[in-house]
């Protein structure tokens, strides 16, 4: 699992709360975790996918043998081998499985030694790219592979693709999957079009090449309407390396099934792995397909039309569809000529896309959120103080010119978002008002300090707190009023139908042993978080995207006051009592989150929505990330301890 020489990795400081790279020695350095906080593991777990593969393999392998021909294989992006397995269990002589990620080949040699199959697997620690046909004289005759995102192309699919045909298999070779296709779906939806508008930003901004993925099933039903039904946007023959263009566009007809603006796109693909098409994955969200089936590795994702176009119920509409290697994009205005259909994808040309992300992009957009700070604020008269913003991307320049006399300084730590910044406040005449610098280390004091609060490079919620408790120490005055004042970092004991899935260990998939990999994962897991025996890790997701279940009532894990300077870095220790008050179903994980108090009347949550009311199914703050531990199944029948300590401006969670 090691690199020769020295790497750089990005860890946090306990010093500033930021993301800073630091020197490895790439002999000692175990690759390994970062395999652990993938999402590896639910792909794995994906039970419809390893069956449907298997069946594909297994039927494509049989079609080779009736013409009694030995069956070669390659296997683009091996992972565990998983699918080279199975090929050889379904009577392959022999694979060559490429996977270019050194840790991950070493696991699959590994894996395919406990399942007695390396001696007709030959792993290659090499992007399958990177070989020429005379380095592969002997053609194979089946290629197998699983190389695709949420947008299908991601990965490199269509490169890869053409290269083997090129390079690595015959001209008569099966391909599993044997063909793809993408499919949109025009939403009218004003809450997920608020995942890309910026109010006040410029409205020729298409905004980035990036799409967003997200569990379109957990999108509430009230905030969208279904303008026609789904529409093939591309489709690709993998047998036929014709229909795997680099770069293609095509004009695409639809019939509006109800009349609308058309905010949103939503993309998802289905994958046929035989050539007959009776094997197909479906990545169609549930409102669509059926039998839909919850996978964190391959989700759904939108597309933002720029602008939004009007469609009417049974009229016709023109999408233009274009991708080149590894993006897809679409333009709702119809192309004047067959030349003019070609375009470059969407670039953001105001910056701000690239400063926030989605979720802050939304969080943007609600009013009610900013006229908070705007009441605390001006309780604190601010026309006659001296006053400062912190934070990465902040959004309170607008209510701190509007209640502060000028100039208001606005530190940036991040100078990327620091040019932002400065050019949105340009746009918006609030240059000569604003003073933007990256540099903290200043003797400059300041009577208010502003912040959100937020700070791209953190990892967990509590981050953004230690994070603007060192700038108030660093920044404010004898007599600083900080907004807000305080944070609380809370907890709750709950059930996830599915997230829990991620760390679960693999044991058999598909009657394979895959406990190598659970044992590399497992050690790997400790490295990357040490701790005592019993500790927790803790990750950081959306959980508005997940189905939870509040099992106990909220606790209070720990309180920040931003007022007083010595409160950083004082070590403290706690043990909270978990009890289980709600048992509809056993506990899986601790939910944690920070609410904030800008006022002793004024606060907000970045944690459950009306969280002492919920009876059932939680609903999160959409705008922010919470922290989840996941609960071993030892203690999952009852009531636990949780011991936490606070040092060097740091948790660590673990059962007492």
């Amino acid at each position: 699992m090691k690199h020769s020489g020295k790497m750089l990795r990005l860890v946090r400081s306990a010093l500033n709360g930021k993301m800073e790279w630091q020197i490895e020695d790439g002999e000692k350095y175990d690759f390994a975790r970062e395999i652990c906080v993938s999402n590896y593991g639910d792909m794995l777990h994906d039970r419809e996918r390893n069956d449907k593969y298997e069946q594909a393999i297994a039927r494509a392998v049989r079609r080779l043998q009736s013409t009694n021909c030995q069956v070669r294989c390659v296997d683009l992006g091996a992972g565990t081998g998983l699918l080279s397995m199975m090929a050889v269990r379904a009577g392959c002589h022999h694979v060559t499985a490429f996977e270019s990620f050194q840790p991950m080949a070493h696991i699959a040699q590994r894996v395919l030694q406990d399942n007695r199959c390396s001696d007709r697997v030959t792993v290659v620690n090499k992007q399958s790219t990177d070989v020429t046909a005379n380095e592969f004289p002997d053609k194979a005759n089946l290629l197998v592979s699983e190389i695709f995102d949420t947008e299908l192309l991601g990965e490199g699919m269509i490169p890869s693709f053409v290269h083997a045909h090129e390079n690595l298999i015959s001209s008569d070779a099966i391909v599993v999957p044997a063909a793809a296709s993408i499919f949109v779906v025009p939403l009218q939806s004003q809450y997920l079009r608020k995942f890309h508008h910026i109010p006040g930003g410029d409205a020729s901004c298409r905004g980035p090449a990036s799409l967003f993925d997200l569990h379109f099933s957990r999108v509430k039903p009230e905030l969208y309407r279904i303008l026609s039904d789904p529409i093939e946007a591309f489709g690709f023959d993998f047998h036929d390396v014709t229909s795997l263009r680099a770069h293609d566009s095509r004009s695409v007809r639809f019939r509006a099934t109800q009349s609308g603006r058309c905010d949103a796109l939503l993309l998802f693909w289905r994958l046929y792995l035989d050539s007959d098409r009776s094997i197909v994955l479906d990545m169609a969200p549930c409102q669509i397909n059926p039998d839909y089936t919850w996978r964190e590795h391959w989700m759904q994702a939108i597309f933002y039309p720029c602008p939004p176009v009007e469609v009417t119920e049974g009229e016709e509409s023109t999408l233009v569809a274009h991708h080149d290697g590894y993006n897809i994009w679409f333009d709702t205005q119809p192309a004047a000529t067959t030349e003019d259909l070609r375009t470059d994808p969407p670039v953001c040309t105001c910056g701000l896309h690239l400063t926030w992300n989605r979720n802050r992009m939304q969080l943007m957009n609600r009013k009610s959120h900013w006229a908070l700070f705007s009441r605390a604020l001006s309780r604190l008269d601010p026309a006659n103080q001296r006053v400062a913003l912190v934070g990465d991307g902040n959004p309170l320049t607008q209510v701190a010119v509007t209640l502060c006399s000028p100039p208001v300084t606005s530190f940036e730590c991040n100078t990327f978002t620091l040019k932002n910044m400065f050019k949105h406040a340009r746009r918006m005449g609030l240059s000569e008002v604003l003073q933007f610098t990256s540099e903290v280390e200043t003797d400059e004091k300041f009577d208010i300090i502003l912040g959100e609060p937020f700070f791209a490079d953190t990892i967990f919620p509590w981050h953004h707190a230690i994070s603007f408790h060192s700038l108030c120490n660093s920044l404010g005055s004898e007599h600083l009023n900080p907004l807000p004042q305080k944070a609380f970092l809370k907890c709750m004991v709950g059930y996830t139908s599915h997230l829990h899935r991620l760390r679960l260990p693999l044991g058999e998939v598909c009657g394979f042993d895959m406990t190598s990999f659970d044992e590399v994962i497992s050690l790997a897991s400790k490295l990357t978080n040490p701790g005592t025996h019993g500790s927790l890790h803790p990750e950081s997701h959306y959980l508005a995207q997940y189905d939870t279940l509040p099992l106990s009532e909220p606790l209070l894990v720990h309180e920040f006051d931003f007022r007083r300077k010595e409160g950083l870095d004082e070590s403290r220790s706690a043990t909270l009592q978990m009890n289980i008050t709600h048992s509809s179903k056993s506990p899986n994980a601790i939910f944690l989150w920070m609410d904030y108090e800008l006022t002793e009347d004024i606060k907000y949550s970045e944690g459950p929505v009306d969280c002492d009311t919920v009876i059932g199914e939680l609903a999160w703050n959409d705008c922010f990330k919470q922290a989840v531990l996941f609960i071993p199944d030892a203690v999952r029948d009852g009531s636990f301890k949780l011991q936490i300590v606070y040092s060097e401006r740091e948790f660590k969670f673990s059962l007492a």
